[in-house]
């Protein structure tokens, strides 16, 4: 199976509806963010890393050993540390959050941008899958490859993957780069350069929300649920 079309780069403008916006966004916080816009949507082009709700009210901070932050009603955001991963870069891989972060009505995401719904997940893959130089072969399906970062994969087994030439990845300039996710335990995070989980406003109950995952030896985008209490990468999406 080969490529359709060669990747094009995510730096060039005006791509079947791809464009890059530059400083698109700044957070409560103060950190600068660009934004790439798929089709009529514009997506934060790097994962949250606020630490603030949008009123300017704290997020606390949970402990990778304090089970009493094992939550699942309770906002927390999670940070790695360079003792724990010496690759560790804030603006590279964002923070975690658990579900009852992104589910308070303070405001996860700077005004104007919200945390996207399955719908909203749905039309951006949609979009992506309907533009042939974004997919791998022929099943529009296949478009993890697109929406990759270009670098922090592990090796593959399956070509058109994420992690098999990772340097012809992010056709659509998306840059979902593996974080993997905050599970509560002692090995704080797992999957590192294997997943990038993002959560999505969509929840099912208490213990359960929606997820979209993209995955290093996976050539579809998929969609579950996760348990509401671990800590995911949050993407925000422009209000429209």
């Amino acid at each position: 199976m080969t490529l359709a079309l060669a990747f094009t780069s995510c730096t060039r403008e005006n791509v079947r509806g791809v464009r890059v916006i530059h400083n698109a966004v700044t957070d409560i916080d103060g950190n600068h963010y660009d934004a790439v816009q798929i089709g009529n949507q514009v997506w934060m082009q790097s994962n949250l890393r606020t630490t603030r709700f949008r009123d300017g009210s704290a997020i606390p901070r949970g402990s990778f050993y304090d089970y009493d932050n094992y939550t699942y009603t309770e906002p927390y955001y999670y940070q790695l540390t360079t003792q724990q991963f010496p690759t560790y870069d804030e603006k590279t891989y964002g923070m975690y959050y658990n579900w009852a972060a992104v589910d308070d009505t303070r405001g996860l995401c700077p005004k104007g941008w919200h945390v996207p719904s399955d719908a909203e997940w749905t039309e951006l893959v949609e979009y992506v899958g309907s533009k042939s130089e974004f997919v791998y072969g022929d099943n529009p399906e296949n478009i993890a490859k697109a929406l990759a970062s270009n670098v922090g994969w592990s090796e593959c087994d399956w070509p058109g993957t994420p992690g098999c030439e990772p340097e012809k990845n992010n056709a659509t300039g998306f840059s979902a780069y593996p974080v993997g996710h905050f599970n509560g335990n002692e090995n704080a995070n797992f999957y590192l350069g294997v997943y990038a989980w993002f959560w999505s406003s969509t929840d099912y109950d208490i213990y359960w929300a929606s997820n979209w995952l993209i995955d290093n030896d996976f050539h579809k985008v998929s969609h579950g649920d996760f348990p509401t209490q671990c800590g995911l990468s949050v993407r925000c999406v422009r209000d429209n």
